[in-house]
């Protein structure tokens, strides 16, 4: 808890910061954003893209393709075993 002359320093900080026109706070995110390692910043910016729209449906125009890939009605196919290769994408993407 605060003691007793705490909170009137306090709003004296507050008024003073108000009428010089500054903020109560800094910017903590600009702050935070410079500690970042380049891994991290590299992180963020993949999540950033996958999480997007134009993620998923690149994804599932490339889901669909090899599933049309599998499709018999093409004669010989150019993967001898094309479930195979569908299993595997599909499992490491889950």
């Amino acid at each position: 808890m605060f003691r007793k002359g705490e909170i009137a320093v306090l709003v004296e900080d507050a008024k003073e910061s108000m009428k010089d026109h500054e903020p109560l706070r800094k910017n903590t995110h600009v702050e935070f954003d410079r500690q970042l390692s380049f891994g991290d910043r590299l992180a963020d910016k993949f999540a950033d893209f996958a999480g997007s729209g134009r993620f998923i449906a690149l994804f599932t125009a490339e889901f669909f393709l090899d599933c049309d890939e599998i499709h018999p009605s093409y004669g010989e196919p150019f993967n001898p075993y094309p479930f195979m290769a569908f299993k595997v994408k599909t499992i490491c993407t889950s």
